[in-house]
This record gives C-alpha cells, structure tokens and sequence, in this order.
C-alpha cells in the first residue's frame, strides 16, 4: 500500500482537494480487516479574491466511495465534477453530498 499525495485542483475561484487522511469503510482504516478499504475524502475551497487567501466552502468536506489505488486521471476526473456543482451552485451542500455515492467505476 503506497502511501497517497493529496490531488489538489485549482479552477476560477475554487479549489478542490482530494486526500486520504486515514479513513476506510466502516470509520478508520484498520488494514488487519481484510473486508476494510481505504477512502478518499475530498475538501473544497473558494478564493477571497480581497484578502487572496481561500476560505472552506460550508459544508464541503466530504469522505466518498473512492481509494486511493484508482488511476489519477479517474480521480482527476471525479474533482472535475466537484467543480463543476461549486461553479454551478450557489448552495451546492446537497449536490456535493450525492457526489460521495459516485464509484466512477462506470
């Protein structure tokens, strides 16, 4: 098990970062249980273009169905569509939490 460099997207005024910070399906990695995997959270950011520093978006961090072992461009792919609901939405809370039900195995 290599060990994951966080992925971190940047697009207009927001930011998405991808990591794994230790979790797994049932809470905290435990990699003596043979039926646990390891998963990915994602955080999103936005740009205070007045201060130039980014600040949380509310209600953005999210643990998701992805591992860490999945090829870059599939997960590449999965902030892409994270992007896409913050660019598109005002309030993208719920949107963002359908996104963790994504495998992009399909």
């Amino acid at each position: 098990m290599d060990e994951f460099k966080a992925l971190v997207l940047e697009r207009g005024d927001f930011r998405v970062t991808l990591d794994h910070i230790g979790e797994g399906v049932y809470g905290d990695y435990d990699p003596e249980d043979e039926q646990d995997e390891r998963r990915l959270r994602f955080y999103c950011d936005k740009l205070d273009r007045a201060y130039g520093s980014w600040e949380e978006v509310e209600d953005s961090s999210y643990c998701t169905l992805l591992n860490p072992d999945m090829p870059p461009i599939t997960l590449l792919e999965y902030m892409l569509l994270i992007l896409d609901v913050l660019e598109s939405e005002e309030r993208p809370r719920r949107r963002l939490e359908l996104l963790t039900n994504v495998t992009m195995e399909d």
